[in-house]
Parts: C-alpha cells; structure tokens; sequence
C-alpha cells in the first residue's frame, strides 16, 4: 500500500511539473518570410527587430514601391523601398552600394569618397536610422542580360535616428534579401 501510495504521489508530481512547464508564456514567433528567389521577381523582405517587413511589388499593383538604379559607369547601385501600411502611412528602406561591379560581399566600411555600402530606414513617425555602423549586403546574383540583382543584407543601428520628436533606439535588420530588376 505505502508502495502504491509512493508511486501516485510520483506521477502526480511528475504531472504537475509537466503541466507547469506548458504554463511558461512562449515569445510569439515573427510571421514567416517568403523564401528568397533570384529571378528578378521585386520582392524585398526583412525582419526589423524581429518584425517581418516584406514588400513584394507583385502584390501592390500598379503602384510601384521598389525603386532600383544601377548605373554601370560610376558602378552605383540603390534600392529604395516604400511600404504602405494600414493607416496609409509609410515606411521605407534604403540600400546603396558604391563600387558595385560583380557578386560578393559589401560591408558598410568607410571610405574616403563615403561608405561602400550604406542603408537607411524610416519608421513610421519619420524617424531616419543610418544603418551604417554594422552590417553588410551580399550580392548573390548580378545578371546584365536580364537586368537582375539579388542578394542578402544585415543592418545593426545603435541609437542614431534624425528627426523631430524621435526615439533613440537600437534597430536590428536581419535576413535581409532583393530580388530586383533595374
């Protein structure tokens, strides 16, 4: 009986801690980004402090909020993205390269003619962030036939904004990707 008493009290307890583990609050999970592509399809996505940002042009027609400019004589190339949100407010991106000629990595290293590659986003109070400091664009794709530019990029912002009444804060954009035409 004391036997039988011991191994109730055990799967009890042994239930109770396990149902106290499924009490623990999870973080909730970003929505998830679309897979990459490189086909030239005008799609920019990102998670901004672990928020998903994703404009895909394809899904905003006829409005066109990906600009892109590669101009091959001075090797510069931009990619400045709009996103409109619920309450018609934006919100936009910016990457620009310099020097840009062939796949490879571009981190945001100073140079004495600016940065090699920069980025820049304002939030929805109009709040700019430099994303200079920390990061880097990889281009994984670069096809002049078609006109085509893909790559990643990763932007880490310490409490730099411009603006009126703007918050510092830190901004983190990780996996980053383009696929653009130009």
């Amino acid at each position: 009986m004391l036997k039988t008493r011991s191994i109730l009290w055990s799967i009890a307890f042994t239930l109770a801690l396990s149902s106290c583990s499924s009490c623990k609050k999870e973080e909730p999970q970003p929505d998830p980004l679309p897979p990459e592509s490189q086909s030239g399809r005008m799609i920019v996505a990102c998670r901004i402090n672990n928020k998903s940002w994703v404009v895909d042009q394809s899904k905003t027609f006829p409005n066109k909020p990906i600009l892109v400019d590669y101009d091959s004589s001075t090797k510069d190339f931009s990619i400045i993205v709009f996103k409109l949100l619920e309450n018609n407010q934006t919100e936009n991106l910016t990457i620009r390269l310099k020097n840009f000629d062939k796949i490879g990595e571009y981190p945001t290293i100073a140079t004495n003619n600016g940065y090699s590659s920069t980025g820049y986003y304002r939030d929805i109070n109009k709040c700019t962030h430099e994303l200079f400091s920390e990061g880097k664009v990889t281009i994984t794709k670069f096809d002049k036939v078609n006109k085509i530019i893909a790559g990643r990029f990763e932007f880490y912002s310490p409490a730099k904004v411009i603006g009126n009444n703007c918050k510092s804060n830190d901004l983190k954009i990780t996996n980053g990707f383009f696929d653009v035409q130009y």
